[in-house]
């Protein structure tokens, strides 16, 4: 089976998406550094099922022409302008992508039935300076420092131990080459993919107010982390486990952060996404 890529008119601006399968609509949404292309496998594993719409977020992949502007708000008006033309329920978001689904469904609870949060940064009141690098990263980007802004995602993201014991002098060399030779998922140079990390700064910054405005409608949530995420993140889950009026949690052993993309475990998030959803379609 393969993906059907094209621009969606929506009210908001022309969204590129890639849509794969046939059954009821789930709206997938990306994080940093990562397009359309990076939930191929998610998506694959889903469409026996349910269609899987992927999203291009404004500035990368497909839609890489769209200004990155409007910030939080603008992303979830771009992503409820997608699961309205597709008469979606359903969503999915990961990382950045988790906080756009969180404000997409504060904005219009009574459109979504069913939202699954994987890991969204979502800075609270414990944990009030840990993404703190977020912003620092945001800073090199505007400044164009590429190499030192990966680096610094490197160092706090990357869940193998491996790469944890490596001096940073290493990682930024590593980081050199691959924003010089990388390629992301959909083909894209990586040089052209990192600057678009700010605009996930910005996201991470601004969900920081907009959390204080949960919804309280008829939508459920699926809270995810894999038993390697960062404290921080089971905390913002943890947060939104109080706070949230409907949730469930699951936690996937042996997954990182990055756990939905294609080289993650992405048949191991699939599964927990059916089990979810399939239950507001019965």
């Amino acid at each position: 089976m393969t993906a059907e890529s094209f621009r969606l008119d929506t009210a908001t601006a022309p969204i590129a998406v890639r849509v794969w399968g046939d059954g009821p609509a789930i709206v997938l949404v990306p994080g940093g550094l990562q397009t359309a292309a990076d939930f191929d496998r998610l998506a694959s594993h889903l469409a026996g099922d349910f269609t899987a719409i992927a999203v291009d977020r404004r500035g990368r992949g497909d839609s890489r022409d769209l200004p990155p502007l409007g910030g939080l708000d603008a992303e979830a008006h771009d992503i409820l302008a997608v699961t309205r033309a597709f008469d979606a329920q359903l969503l999915f978001g990961l990382s950045s992508g988790a906080l756009i689904a969180l404000r997409a469904a504060e904005l219009a609870s009574e459109d979504l039935d069913a939202v699954v949060l994987y890991e969204p940064p979502l800075a609270t009141p414990e944990y009030a300076n840990d993404f703190d690098w977020i912003d620092d990263v945001g800073e090199l980007l505007n400044a164009g420092r590429c190499v030192d802004a990966l680096t610094l995602m490197i160092e706090v993201i990357a869940d193998h131990p491996i790469v944890r014991l490596l001096p940073r002098s290493v990682l930024r060399f590593a980081s050199k080459v691959a924003i010089r030779f990388g390629r992301s998922a959909n083909g894209d140079p990586l040089s052209v993919i990192v600057p678009t990390f700010a605009q996930d700064a910005r996201v991470v910054q601004e969900a920081r107010e907009t959390a204080r405005q949960l919804p309280a409608g008829k939508t459920r949530f699926l809270l995810v982390n894999g038993d390697r995420a960062a404290e921080p993140l089971v905390g913002a889950l943890d947060a939104l486990d109080r706070s949230l009026p409907s949730t469930e949690r699951r936690t996937l052993s042996r997954v990182g952060h990055l756990g939905a993309v294609n080289g993650g475990k992405p048949a191991r998030v699939a599964v927990l996404l059916r089990e979810f959803f399939a239950r507001s379609v019965q």
